[in-house]
């Protein structure tokens, strides 16, 4: 059941998560999922202090950082390169941090046009990737 909680991989997919042993058990975390977490809540605290700073970093924070991971999981489901669970780690942080900031940004004003900018783009980049995927299975 633990499986569940800690990583939404199944057993055949362990590759892509960290194993910790706790307790002589061995737990598995997804890579890239506890990477956003453990940037997420971190700059989720920052931003209340440094908003004023972020405003002017916002186009890095919200369209380069998210790329990373973007491109990182187009190689993989694609097979091109199955990838290292650093760099899913890294990606999931880069990730992370432009998940809190979009989060700040909506608490703060939920028409906010540089979130839908954000979202809408990537949304609309992985279904029409994950719709070509399928028609080319």
């Amino acid at each position: 059941m633990t499986h569940i909680l800690l990583s939404h991989h199944y057993p055949e997919e362990y590759n892509r998560c960290i194993k910790i042993t706790f307790r002589k058990k061995e737990h598995y975390l997804c890579a890239r999922c506890f990477g956003y977490f453990s940037s997420f809540f971190l700059f989720f605290v920052a931003s209340f202090f440094l908003d004023s700073l972020l405003v002017q970093i916002d186009w890095i924070l919200l369209y380069i950082l998210p790329s990373f991971a973007i491109a990182d999981w187009i190689i993989a489901k694609y097979h091109i390169n199955t990838g290292t669970n650093l760099t899913r780690y890294i990606t999931g942080l880069l990730l992370g941090i432009t998940g809190s900031r979009l989060i700040f940004l909506f608490l703060n004003n939920p028409l906010n046009h540089k979130i839908y900018y954000t979202i809408i783009p990537y949304f609309l980049l992985i279904g029409f990737l994950l719709l070509v995927k399928n028609k080319n299975n």
